[in-house]
């Protein structure tokens, strides 16, 4: 009697148990041509009827992410983790989401958990250390950036990962050797060529960076930050006219001081200085950096070069009132000592500048006895 009864309710289940894989493979359809509606249809209500279901249940959690909808896709997930918790399609699933809605200590649970489930995964030892350095924790991003590497050196996300750790740590020869090996194997990888070629840049090996840029900017129009780091290398390489012609093109997207200050350097090397002149002044409008001093001190250079010691005075002046600095300040004293027959002047500024507090302790003994000698003049020019 009762194995009757139980092959009874065996053929009652099947019209059931068909339905239900009829809708998974309608639904799994719907999903292979993006029909998300389609699959959130079909799934949600026989979801509701039986929550043990973990394949549906994973397909109708991929759908609502799909769709944006958050909310839903965490609730179906944690529901599967609750029945499963190495389910590593949610786990996934979950540090995605979290990483797009920048959650991070949520994403960085769910990625090291996927690094726990499977650590012999490169992917997953990436994407833990990329959320880790979104809260600025660089050794261990570093760390897990280290296994990826060890486990697929050949994977250039990988490669690209690790340059950028070692260039936070200051390791730039470990970062250079990666690259230039990896560069060997991917040399059509443009983003490869342009971290390659950031990193020269940081060693000074200005001759490999305007090789590698050269060889990219045949393929790719140079975005302004590597148009601007060719432009600077060969400046440092003294290809003056190819700095220019590199800058003049960049100035137009990219109007700021230390293009201008290189361009000024550039024509002051070719002697144009009503061109030097000009970039040095835009130089000094658009700075905020610690090298305004420097625009300064050379475009007051310049004009002593041009016998215009009067503008160069007021440019010192200038530079002086903006920035208190003692550099422009000595240079101040300088230049009036030979311009002015006053002596007075020049006696002025030499002793504010023995007052001030950054007045380099090696000229101190020149200033005093150049202050010494001025007073003597003065007194002797005044008939005392």
């Amino acid at each position: 009697m009762r194995d009757n009864f139980l092959w009874v309710l065996s053929l009652l289940m099947i019209p059931m148990l068909v339905s239900a894989q009829t809708k998974l493979d309608s639904a799994r359809q719907a999903m292979s041509i993006a029909d998300y509606g389609t699959v959130i249809t079909v799934l949600d209500d026989q979801m509701s009827r039986d929550s043990t279901d973990l394949v549906s249940l994973n397909l109708l959690a991929q759908a609502y992410q799909a769709t944006g909808n958050y909310a839903s896709s965490k609730k179906i997930r944690a529901s599967i983790l609750a029945q499963d918790e190495a389910h590593i399609s949610s786990v996934f699933a979950l540090a995605q989401i979290y990483q797009r809605e920048q959650n991070w200590p949520k994403s960085i649970k769910y990625h090291k958990r996927l690094v726990e489930l499977d650590s012999t995964n490169a992917v997953y030892h990436r994407l833990y250390a990329e959320q880790l350095i979104k809260v600025k924790e660089v050794i261990p991003a570093l760390v897990h950036s280290n296994m990826a590497y060890a486990l697929a050196p050949n994977d250039v996300n990988v490669v690209l990962l690790q340059a950028r750790l070692f260039q936070a740590v200051d390791s730039l020869a470990l970062a250079d050797t990666i690259l230039t090996r990896a560069a060997v194997l991917f040399e059509d990888n443009i983003a490869l060529q342009k971290e390659w070629a950031r990193v020269k840049y940081k060693q000074d090996s200005f001759v490999h960076v305007v090789q590698i840029l050269e060889k990219t900017k045949r393929n790719v129009d140079l975005d302004p930050p590597y148009l601007k780091m060719l432009g600077f290398s060969y400046f440092e390489i003294d290809s003056v006219d190819l700095c220019i012609d590199a800058l003049r093109r960049l100035v137009t997207k990219l109007d700021e001081e230390f293009v201008h200050y290189y361009l000024a350097k550039a024509y002051a090397k070719k002697e144009d200085f009503e061109f030097a002149n000009y970039h040095y002044q835009k130089a000094m409008e658009h700075g905020t950096s610690d090298n305004m001093v420097s625009y300064y001190l050379e475009k007051a250079r310049l004009l002593e070069g041009n016998s215009n010691q009067g503008d160069a005075i007021a440019l010192y002046k200038r530079g002086f009132a903006h920035l208190d600095d003692a550099r422009l300040l000595i240079q101040l004293a300088r230049i009036s000592d030979e311009y002015y027959r006053d002596r007075s002047i020049a006696l002025r500024y030499y002793q504010k500048y023995l007052k001030h507090e950054k007045a380099n302790p090696l000229l101190v003994e020149n200033v005093e006895d150049r202050i010494n000698y001025l007073k003597q003049e003065v007194h002797q020019r005044a008939g005392g």
